[in-house]
């Protein structure tokens, strides 16, 4: 048989499955073409920009590398891969250059994303992955592999990572992204449970539906805590004792590994990652686009609402009908709430920010605008601009009365 088991589970298989005189042959899990890393992100994963990183910019597909994200959760992966989808050029937008990719999707789409993802020809340079996908579906030509978020245990972790590099003399990086609340976290609370598991979750009892915190195992907890070699944890973990267990042949090994060069993550991502100097700017953005928002306090005339209503509802109803651009949403509602339509129909031109566009006057959720702002936006404004090219030739067309003489 084979496994990747830490040892307390390695022990049971011995005791239980293995027969007493089994011969055991060791090879390491650390693969010594993979470069390890872990960020914290700015603010919370839901924070889409923290994933810009994953996108050259500008974007070039020439040099674009195979970038495999895997999620715990599908409703953030299905976020991340709209809000990548739509960073994209709009003549690269329709080309599946991002993907989303679920167990609970057909056959069919399944087989159709990974041929585009793997397949030299294919088209799709970023996947967005649920994490049971690890195990089981291959994964070639990766260049790039992010978990997302505090990993469930180090052994799936570990499956996550070897998802890049397969090909022959290929490289890859392995990246751990996680949430600042995963240092604030004590070691030493987790007494509960079977203290030899290091997967253990029992720092606290946990409710029916636990956070993210409230969930994070022992071992991960430590790994994003680590501050000396990466490759030197995987291999304590696992009673890694293979000769070759900390060799590496990339450039670097890893953030905390001894070496007279600085390790500068962004350098080995497309573009450089999130700050939260970056956050704190686009705050303010917000802040004054708030601002605007509420200096806002005239309204379209009655009269030119009704045709821009039409046309907004035509749309919905089309994107609704369309499985190339629904994104899974084929209720009109879900795309296109009625109030915010009105608040659309209502507005005055002005009321758009040149910068910020529908965000100055819709409180919608970051998914929602990186879904649907841009069309809508585009909509309004051509109506708008050919409503006010009406009115000119209209005035235009009426002459000034003369009184006979």
């Amino acid at each position: 048989m084979t496994a990747t088991l830490p040892n307390h589970m390695l022990k049971t298989v011995e005791k239980t499955v293995l027969n007493p005189n089994y011969r055991l042959t060791k090879a390491t899990s650390n693969r010594k073409n993979i470069t390890y890393a872990t960020h914290v992100v700015v603010h919370k994963l839901e924070e889409l920009r923290n994933y810009d990183c994953f996108l050259t910019r500008p974007y070039n597909p020439a040099t674009q590398p195979k970038v495999l994200l895997f999620f715990d959760e599908k409703n953030l992966a299905g976020k991340v891969s709209a809000y990548l989808a739509k960073q994209l050029p709009p003549a690269e937008q329709a080309k599946n250059v991002v993907c989303h990719y679920n167990s609970d999707m057909s056959n069919a789409y399944l087989d159709q994303k990974h041929d585009g993802f793997t397949g030299a020809p294919g088209n799709c340079k970023v996947l967005c992955a649920t994490s049971g996908l690890s195990q089981g579906v291959d994964f070639p030509h990766v260049d790039i592999v992010c978990s997302v978020g505090v990993p469930p245990s180090i052994v799936e972790a570990l499956q996550h990572g070897g998802c890049g590099g397969r090909k022959a003399g290929s490289q890859s990086l392995f990246l751990v992204f996680y949430e600042p609340w995963a240092c604030d976290i004590l070691l030493d609370e987790y007494t509960a449970g079977d203290t030899n598991n290091p997967d253990r979750t029992c720092r606290i009892p946990l409710p029916l539906r636990p956070t993210r915190p409230e969930r994070a195992c022992y071992a991960s907890l430590q790994f994003v805590q680590y501050w000396s070699c990466l490759r030197v944890f995987f291999g304590n973990h696992l009673n890694d004792t293979a000769h070759d267990a900390l060799n590496f042949e990339t450039k670097f090994c890893c953030p905390y590994h001894p070496t007279t060069e600085i390790f500068d993550l962004s350098a080995l991502l497309p573009s450089p990652l999130f700050t939260q100097a970056d956050y704190k700017i686009a705050q303010q953005a917000e802040k004054d686009a708030e601002k605007e928002k509420k200096a806002q306090a005239r309204y379209r005339d009655p009269a030119d609402r009704h045709k821009l209503d039409n046309l907004l509802i035509a749309w919905v109803d089309m994107i609704a009908q369309s499985p190339k651009c629904n994104h899974g949403y084929v209720n009109p509602e879900d795309i296109l709430p009625f109030n915010i339509r009105k608040t659309l129909v209502w507005a005055l031109p002005p009321s758009f920010g040149a910068t910020n566009g529908l965000k100055s006057i819709v409180n919608g959720s970051d998914e929602w605008h990186s879904l649907w702002s841009t069309d809508i936006l585009n909509i309004v404004r051509e109506y708008d601009q050919q409503l006010a090219e009406e009115k000119k030739n209209r005035k235009n067309r009426i002459k000034p009365y003369k009184k006979p003489t």
